[in-house]
């Protein structure tokens, strides 16, 4: 059914903030995030927000925990001014001989907390884990894009992958 169903602990039981996700859904559209403490203190706040919230109406969603960058990343990989959020992109092929990254590349330089707002991309060496160029190709608003942390190190890339 529509309803909030715990698994493990419970909602309740955590010590870190809440993000909800509409399945189905892209890009972070119908995002929201439920900062514990402020926004919630009980399973029912939470179950309050949603029925309150018109682009969750009859629609399945996913309650997770905010998963936060590590502290101290921020000079390794986000230029001054952004916070630490980033994600990977690793494409990969599956061959007879097993599965190859075809590429890596670095999203990073977010304004938000979630990854969906990154103006910068990068490609990653994977050997020497370096970011190598800027993904100049993949949309129009990355062409033109500074790329400050080109020759920058992306430590556990490689492992990443």
């Amino acid at each position: 059914g529509h309803a909030l169903r715990d698994v493990g602990r419970g909602v309740e039981s955590g010590g870190c903030d809440l993000v909800c996700k509409i399945s189905d859904s892209y890009l972070g559209i119908g995002d929201l995030v439920f900062k514990r403490g402020v926004d919630f203190a009980t399973r029912g706040d939470i179950e309050a927000a949603l029925r309150g919230d018109a682009r969750y109406a009859g629609r399945p969603a996913v309650l997770c925990e905010m998963v936060q960058p590590c502290a101290g990343l921020e000079a390794s990989v986000s230029s001054d001014g952004f916070s630490a959020v980033h994600s990977l992109d690793i494409v990969t092929l599956r061959t007879r001989e097993g599965a190859k990254v075809l590429s890596l590349v670095l999203w990073t330089d977010c304004p938000s907390w979630t990854s969906h707002s990154a103006t910068a991309g990068y490609l990653v060496d994977i050997e020497s884990e370096t970011l190598v160029a800027p993904a100049a190709w993949y949309a129009p608003g990355f062409c033109s894009m500074a790329a400050p942390l080109v020759g920058q190190r992306v430590p556990g890339a490689r492992e990443a992958c």
